[in-house]
């Protein structure tokens, strides 16, 4: 197809159905952990349709987990001058600036990912940890518990949630105050005055 009737076809909307074939054809990819395969499909997908941030939020989170962090970025933005609210570009984002030890940032773009209705639980699950990392113990807590309810007892993150659960649960408790050993000894010294007492 010539270059002009393709952006025809594609101002009419008659390619959308070829760029979701490969979208999905990409999205099996990934599962099967094809990444080659995977970032193919979806460039095909945006080369029939490139109105969709979608597929450049999900070629850019396939492009983060094969380390291609200068393309992931730049699909990842797009992504979001399309449209700003996008939870899978915001969540990719996260996981982007977490590998790159960049936490607060990271951090932003999991809260922007979860406020959004159809987050899933690795965006509570990342947004927990970075809780973790800044020193927000009881934030981290209730968004681990979220991404605990979200996934399922046989899913393996499941069990990570639970290890993490039980870290944060741990840094609660050490940080919890304790009695100094001089105010235990008022408060006995001041039952046994009291008992001494005439009544």
């Amino acid at each position: 197809m010539s270059s002009a009737r393709l952006e025809r076809a594609r101002r009419l909307g008659l390619t959308h159905a070829t760029a979701e074939a490969y979208y999905h054809r990409g999205l099996l990819a990934y599962k099967n952990r094809d990444m080659e395969n995977a970032i193919l499909d979806l460039s095909e997908a945006i080369y029939y349709d490139r109105r969709y941030p979608e597929y450049y939020a999900t070629r850019g989170l396939f492009y983060v987990e094969d380390g291609k962090f200068s393309e992931a970025e730049a699909d990842l933005l797009y992504a979001l001058k399309l449209n700003k609210h996008l939870w899978l570009a915001h969540f990719a984002l996260g996981v982007l600036r977490y590998k790159q030890n960049e936490y607060e940032a990271a951090h932003q773009h999991f809260l922007q990912a979860t406020r959004h209705p159809d987050a899933k639980p690795e965006a509570w699950f990342y947004l927990a940890v970075t809780h973790y990392l800044l020193d927000n113990l009881t934030e981290a807590l209730q968004a681990i518990e979220r991404a605990l309810n979200g996934l399922h007892q046989a899913d393996s993150r499941h069990a990570d949630a639970r290890r993490w659960k039980a870290e944060i649960e741990k840094a609660i408790a050490e940080r919890a105050p304790k009695p100094s050993p001089s105010g235990t000894a008022r408060r006995r010294r001041s039952k046994r005055s009291t008992d001494s007492e005439p009544s």
